[in-house]
């Protein structure tokens, strides 16, 4: 959905900043982090200093000046502190102080997923609908409610009540129902709570294929210290 709205953006002619909280959800939408993108890198506070020092470089105002949308894709991995950080950078880049300079923020994601990853912030402050930026930019929500990886919906149902937290009793019934009934379908994807097992089902099937084992060597280009975490 985000690459189809980027198209569109561009087919207007409007200049669009592509960002994600991760380096492998950057990659899913033609991007880049929004660490990367708006300069604060690995950082967890900013100091003057670092302020003067981000707005000094010339990349950094060309990836902030030369646009009107930013989109921040897997915005629940943001951290609030880190969401106020790029906002600051880009209204000291742009000159502006209204929220994020000026810029129309489009924030893309699902809170209910993984969370920020914060050490020792109280965990009611730690997503980004807790920023100070948060509440000045006046955000609309669009809530996308079809469910394209499931029809059938009694196990829909299931899926979203367990999402919140809030399962009914006659859902409850119904997955108690499973309990100990044989797989019959063997190609069912199988979920443990152990990597040992994982491997041990993993290995078993790779055991059972036929032919010859071909080896590929793996060529690399790049920044090394992204190459070091894709191949980690």
């Amino acid at each position: 959905m985000i690459n189809q709205y980027v198209r569109y953006l561009r087919s207007c002619g409007i200049r669009v900043a592509v960002t994600a909280s991760t380096g492998i959800a950057a990659t899913h939408i033609g991007g880049t982090t929004i660490h990367s993108r708006s300069g604060i890198g690995i950082r967890e506070m900013l100091s003057e200093y670092d302020i003067d020092l981000i707005t000094q470089k010339e990349h950094i105002h060309n990836n902030i000046n030369n646009v009107s949308v930013l989109i921040i894709d897997e915005i629940s991995m943001l951290s609030s502190s880190t969401l106020d950080m790029i906002n600051t950078v880009v209204q000291n880049v742009r000159r502006d102080w209204s929220p994020f300079g000026g810029l129309q923020v489009v924030l893309c994601g699902d809170f209910f997923q993984l969370p920020p990853i914060t050490n020792g912030m109280d965990t009611t402050k730690r997503f980004a609908f807790a920023s100070q930026v948060w509440k000045q930019l006046d955000l609309g929500f669009c809530y996308l409610d079809t469910q394209h990886r499931q029809t059938d919906e009694q196990f829909s149902i299931i899926l979203d009540q367990l999402r919140i937290g809030s399962i009914s009793e006659e859902s409850t019934k119904q997955l108690q129902t499973r309990i100990h009934q044989p797989i019959v379908d063997h190609s069912a994807v199988k979920l443990f709570t152990h990597n040992i097992d994982v491997d041990r089902i993993n290995q078993q099937h790779l055991d059972a294929l036929e032919g010859d084992i071909s080896t590929y060597p793996m060529k690399v280009q790049g920044d090394k210290k992204l190459l070091a975490t894709l191949k980690k």
